[in-house]
């Protein structure tokens, strides 16, 4: 049993090598997400390059990255560095076809929605279409075609 600082120094090794693993992953969740973006994943390694990154693949403009860096301002800073995650992370969930509620999760709950649009099957569209879903592809596909039509009708006089 550990008593006094050396009970103290483990506790604040294992907070610390907690930390090290959770931001771990969440450079190994962006690097994911910015090789489907057609990004180089490196650039999810290097601190503010990789907000600066993550404003590109949700293609909105360069200083947004000053409003998400806006909390070092008391209180206003705050509210407005708050609203530019919001925005950023809309974005960059309809770039890769989600809806308002992934947006809320990766808000609220990023440590499980990251990683799952990391891991998961979205597709990154980079312009905020939606996909199409598979009825919606092409309902004339399978259908067989008539012989000696062209889908011209003659003209009689």
């Amino acid at each position: 049993m550990l008593s006094g600082g050396a009970g103290f120094g483990f506790g604040m090794m294992m907070g610390a090598l907690a930390i090290f693993v959770i931001v771990a992953f969440y450079i190994f969740c962006l690097w994911k997400i910015f090789v489907k973006a057609g990004r180089p994943g490196w650039e999810a390694a290097i601190p503010f390059y990789n907000m600066y990154i993550m404003v590109i693949v949700a293609r909105l403009p360069w200083w947004y990255v000053l409003f998400a860096f806006a909390g070092v301002i008391p209180v206003i800073g705050g509210i407005i560095a708050l609203v530019a995650i919001c925005i950023i992370n809309y974005n960059v969930a309809k770039q890769f076809g989600k809806d308002i509620g992934y947006t809320i999760g990766l808000i609220l709950l990023p440590i499980i929605f990251l990683p799952m649009l990391a891991f998961g099957d979205a597709v990154y569209l980079g312009n905020g279409a939606q996909p199409k879903k598979e009825e919606e592809e092409d309902i004339y596909a399978n259908m067989p075609e008539e012989e000696g039509k062209t889908g011209v009708e003659e003209v009689k006089n």
